[in-house]
C-alpha cells in the first residue's frame, strides 16, 4: 500500500469498481463519501463471498468477518483507514480482483484434504479405513472396466496419472 491515504484508498476502490472509482482519492478526505465507498466495497464483497463454493461454516465466517468490517467503518467516529484499505485488498485479492478494472480474474477455490475431512467428522473411528478400501475397490474396478474397453495397463495409467506399476498392483488385487 502506497503511504499517501487518498493515493490508497483510489487504488483499492478502483480494484474493486474499476473505473467507476477512477479519480476519487480526494473522496477520502470527506468522511462521508470515504464511508460510502468503504461500505459499497464491503457490501461487494459480501455479495461476492457469498457465492464461494466452499463448506457453510467457511462461508459464514467470510460473511461474518465482512459483516464486522461493516459495523466498523458504521459505527467508528474515525476508523484507521490504512487498516481498512489494507483488509479490503487483501479480501478482494482473496475473491480474485487483481487488477484495476473491477473484474475478477481469478476463482478462489477452497477444499479440504482428507485429514479435515476426518478431523470434522469423526463420528466413526474406523470410516478413514473403510473409506479407503471402498476407493480402492472402486479403483480397480474401473480399471477393470477399461481393460475390458482394450486399455493397456500404460494407458489406464495415464488416466489415473499414476505409475504403471500402482496400476498393476490393482488388477493383481
Amino acid at each position: 500500500m502506497h503511504s499517501d491515504p487518498g493515493f490508497s484508498f483510489g487504488l483499492t476502490m478502483r480494484l474493486l469498481f474499476g473505473e467507476k472509482a477512477n479519480r476519487i482519492a480526494g473522496a477520502q478526505a470527506v468522511a462521508a463519501e470515504r464511508r460510502q465507498w468503504f461500505r459499497r466495497a464491503v457490501r461487494k464483497l459480501t455479495r461476492e463471498a457469498g457465492s464461494i463454493d466452499t463448506t457453510t461454516r467457511h462461508s459464514e465466517m467470510l460473511l461474518s468477518d465482512l459483516g464486522k468490517i461493516d459495523r466498523s467503518i458504521r459505527d467508528a467516529d474515525e476508523p484507521e483507514w490504512m487498516t481498512v484499505c489494507a483488509f479490503l485488498a487483501l479480501t478482494a485479492r482473496l475473491l480474485g480482483y487483481d487488477m484495476l478494472d473491477g473484474q475478477r480474474h481469478h476463482t478462489p477455490t477452497f477444499h479440504r484434504s482428507p485429514e479435515q475431512y476426518y478431523r470434522e467428522n469423526r463420528k466413526d473411528p474406523q470410516q478413514e479405513w473403510l473409506d479407503e478400501r471402498n476407493a480402492i475397490r472402486v479403483r480397480r474396478d474401473l480399471v477393470h472396466q477399461l481393460k475390458e474397453q482394450g486399455f493397456d495397463t500404460f494407458q489406464i495409467s495415464l488416466v489415473f496419472n499414476t505409475s504403471e506399476y500402482a496400476i498393476k498392483k490393482l488388477i493383481r488385487g
